[in-house]
């Protein structure tokens, strides 16, 4: 009989962490789970650290032959998780010992419910916290349209703390595997548009920040630009499982500019032209964009083509703020907040707040 929740944990040269991610899924009050080590290829000693668990009855070893890349990976773990509900574990996070009973517990009580989350902490490597990040005051189970509109506005979901109704992926289909940094936030939306969301208030899992981890790559590549436009080509094109109206699609859009604003930043203090080029290009093209703010764009694009070192001067000025930008304000939302409704400020609470 199949256990009531499959685990994967992907990896790709992530031996100095595996340990922990590993010993974290056993040690759960909650047992009734299958754990599945998804190596892509690694080329350091992850294969040495996966010998150690070999004879474990609920853990599975599977070797990649090629480096498939991040969402194609997930997609095969997902695939290979043959129970009702799949949790995704990344090899430099790790769980607290309780977070697989809180999820289980909120899915199978609330049987609309096709995505559990919880809070955070960003942790150093010895442990230490940088970062509590509980985005809501209380647990509460919503509509998912209503927590896709805080969704959409913000990215407010951490990977390490979702549990996943398995029919949800069969009914709403894989990970984009075109998109490089994104794929999560494109499916978390998804599901949202289909199925209630729970959140559990409690900080039941910690994510490790350091220089190789993909959050931290992308302030070197192009990954993050190139997966926005295929997902708002996607919408337009209406190839996705659910669809924006014109008030959402702005929502979203905006969301997208402030993660690349801050990401071109970035870039340009770094020496990082090539991202910086990708960025300053994907905001020129953005209808949310005011036309003010397109013109330092296009002199930073100017300035990376014949002198890149005074780039980071096209965006300067007394305008040049979040805080100036009517439409960011209108867009806002309000993290931390009781629960979705509270978040959007609107007057109205949850029923099924619990």
């Amino acid at each position: 009989m199949k256990a009531l929740i499959g685990v994967f944990i992907p990896a790709y040269n992530a031996a100095a962490f595996l340990d922990t991610a590993i010993t974290s899924v056993l040690n759960q009050t909650f047992q009734d789970f299958e754990l599945i080590f998804l190596d892509d290829a690694s080329t350091d000693d992850t294969p040495l650290i996966a010998e150690k668990y070999k004879n474990h009855p609920k853990v599975t070893y599977i070797r990649n032959p090629i480096n498939l890349g991040m969402s194609k990976n997930w997609n095969k773990g997902i695939s290979l998780c043959e129970n009702k509900y799949v949790a995704k574990l990344d090899a430099d996070d790790y769980y607290h010992p309780e977070f697989l009973d809180n999820a289980i517990d909120m899915l199978e009580e609330n049987q609309n419910v096709g995505m559990v989350f919880s809070g955070l902490n960003w942790v150093t490597h010895d442990g230490t916290r940088i970062t509590e990040m509980l985005p809501y005051t209380t647990s509460w189970i919503v509509e998912g349209n209503l927590f896709q509109a805080n969704l959409l506005r913000k990215f407010v979901v951490y990977g390490p703390t979702i549990v996943v109704k398995k029919e949800c992926y069969e009914h709403l289909g894989s990970f984009l595997e075109e998109m490089r940094m994104h794929s999560d936030w494109e499916m978390w939306t998804r599901v949202a548009s289909k199925y209630d969301i729970g959140y559990v208030n409690k900080i039941l899992a910690s994510a490790l920040r350091h220089q190789n981890n993909i959050t931290s790559k992308s302030r070197m590549d192009t990954h993050t630009t190139d997966d926005f436009t295929l997902w708002l080509r996607l919408l337009d094109e209406e190839e996705l499982p659910y669809q924006l109206d014109d008030n959402e699609r702005v929502v979203l859009e905006a969301a997208m500019v402030r993660t690349v604003r801050s990401l071109l930043g970035n870039a340009l203090s770094s020496g990082s032209h090539k991202t910086a080029e990708a960025c300053a290009q994907f905001l020129v093209k953005r209808q949310v964009v005011p036309p003010y703010e397109k013109t330092r764009y296009q002199a930073t694009l100017e300035l990376l083509k014949h002198k890149p070192q005074y780039a980071r001067l096209s965006l300067r000025g007394s305008r040049w703020t979040e805080k100036l930008w009517p439409l960011e304000r209108w867009l806002s939302i309000k993290i931390p907040a009781k629960d979705p409704y509270d978040a959007l400020g609107l007057e109205f609470e949850t029923t099924n707040s619990i």
